[in-house]
């Protein structure tokens, strides 16, 4: 060793601890099955870079939240990759610790004397799902809005310390910009640092207690190094290449702007939690709080207890009846919940019945629009949103996915026209100026030739139609016309080009470390 780093290493023994560390023998040999703590702190330690990446493009305020979060998605180079792999680590990691957990518990992991390695693990497990929901709505777009909202509900209806925790994690009663200012701090800040604390001490128990092991005994044992780090690398360059063939392939969701007065939205949480949103749809008002505190307190509870109520030495699966029963119970219910609760909360729309009525004279604006880009033309609308919104508002004259016009005496074609295909006029294969066309008729309205029984009416002067619902809708008319709203402008390198080079990156690395572990055997 250098001088130099003589000196650091009696001062700071890093390289003693490493070498402890590789050092350390791995009960049972090295197995992938060890391989889910390691993943979840790559998962972490992703979305720590990923987003203080973001930081420098996020603007935390109801006015620019949405369009900062899209400058740095369709405009920034490699924002896409940045936010995707933000996006989908979140979730990624929410679902290795639950695996984690569950591998834990199916080994019986959490027996002596390794009970607080559990407890730690249960709580980095709260802390995750705190910071997946606290993630969602910074984007403020519609989604993330509406979660607020459930969530702002749901803690307001705590008893007691309701008020308390609604101003604590969502600033008050109106859900705005104390909102998003609150749910940055708990999101960046705050959470984070639990997390790192927990993890830090999760591994800290996990070297002074040990490895549990399989379950069945077994004198074999192997070396950390490089046994265990060869499978930690494979599982990486997996995670790795997951995380950037999901960035790639699929766009981070766009939901259209947050939109406080559309009531058309049909809110439902992030997945992880539709179990919970779908049991408060089974209690009463006045069991409400069963809900939304008890089942939670006394689950999370039960988890924590685990090592207590299972005290007996035997971690095979096969003589542990009861808790497995317990568990399979309790995990088809979770899953059994979530499933009915993402098939009921789907958004919707029924389309009015009947003729339309003639279209009255005052809801058709003849003034030309102001001067400038309207707010909706220059907004990236949710195409999914704007479905709905079609189906409330247009079909009823324009037909279902805007095909089949209904008649319209007196116009040039005898019906109101069909906007799939829509009329070559207005369309572009610029999806900023096909917007652009059609703004101005949906803002304005339009008044066919000779005397029609319908005319177009306005729908933005009006203020028949929100300029994010607007927005909406003119995804939506994209979309069925071919053409995309969101368009990646300087991806740096494009998303799909970019997944190979790091596929065949990452094939090396696997190659490789299978090579070395076929040389170690």
């Amino acid at each position: 060793m250098s001088r130099m780093g003589d000196w650091f290493e009696k001062r700071l023994p890093v390289a003693a601890g490493m070498r402890r560390m590789l050092d350390e023998e791995v009960p049972g040999g090295a197995r992938f099955a060890y391989t889910l703590g390691s993943a979840t702190l790559l998962t972490f330690v992703v979305l720590a870079v990923t987003g203080i990446a973001q930081l420098f493009f996020y603007v935390p305020t109801t006015a620019q939240a949405y369009d900062s979060l899209n400058f740095l998605r369709f405009q920034v180079p490699f924002g896409w990759l940045v936010h995707g792999l933000h996006y989908w680590a979140a979730t990624v990691m929410v679902v290795l610790v639950l695996l984690h957990l569950i591998q834990a518990f199916l080994w019986g992991a959490f027996k002596k004397p390794r009970e607080l390695t559990w407890v730690l693990g249960v709580l980095l497990m709260l802390a995750t799902l705190g910071a997946f929901f606290t993630g969602g709505p910074l984007a403020w777009d519609e989604k993330g809005f509406w979660a607020a909202k459930v969530g702002s509900g749901i803690a307001g209806g705590v008893p007691v310390l309701g008020g308390l925790a609604r101003q604590l994690f969502f600033g008050g009663v109106t859900v705005g910009q104390l909102t998003i200012s609150h749910l940055f701090g708990w999101h960046v800040a705050l959470i984070p640092i639990v997390i790192a604390v927990i993890l830090w001490a999760h591994l800290s128990a996990f070297r002074r207690g040990g490895a549990a092991g399989p379950v069945k005994a077994s004198e074999r044992v192997g070396a950390f190094w490089p046994d265990q780090v060869l499978r930690d690398l494979i599982v990486f360059a997996v995670v790795i290449g997951l995380l950037v063939a999901l960035s790639a392939v699929f766009m981070t969701p766009v939901t259209g702007p947050a939109d406080p007065i559309d009531a058309t939205y049909v809110a439902r949480p992030e997945w992880s939690f539709l179990f919970l949103f779908q049991t408060l749809k089974y209690l009463p008002g006045s069991l409400e709080p069963l809900g939304t505190v008890g089942v939670p307190f006394l689950g999370t509870l039960l988890l924590l207890a685990v090592p207590w109520l299972d005290r007996s030495e035997r971690r095979s699966p096969a003589k542990r009846p009861v808790a497995m029963a317990v568990f399979a119970v309790i995990v088809l219910a979770v899953v059994g919940l979530s499933v009915i609760g993402a098939q009921s909360t789907q958004e919707g729309g029924t389309a009015p019945s009947g003729p339309p009525p003639a279209t009255p004279a005052a809801s058709i604006v003849s003034t030309p629009p102001g001067p400038g880009p309207s707010l909706a033309s220059h907004t990236i609308g949710g195409a999914s949103h704007g479905a709905t919104l079609f189906v409330a508002y247009c079909q009823q004259c324009h037909g279902a996915r805007g095909v089949g016009g209904v008649k319209n005496a007196g116009s040039s074609d005898g019906t109101v026209p069909e906007i799939n295909p829509i009329d070559p006029s207005l369309k572009s294969k610029d999806s900023q100026k096909f917007v652009d066309l059609i703004d101005e008729v949906i803002q304005n309205g339009s008044v066919p030739d000779g005397t029609p029984r319908l005319s177009m009416p306005s729908f933005g002067n009006t203020y028949a139609m929100s300029q994010q619902q607007i927005s909406d809708v003119e995804a939506y008319v994209l979309q069925i016309n071919g053409v995309q709203r969101v368009v990646i402008s300087r991806p740096g390198v494009k998303p799909l080009t970019f997944l190979w080079i790091t596929l065949i990156g990452l094939g090396v690395v696997v190659v490789a470390s299978g090579v070395a572990m076929v040389q170690r055997r």
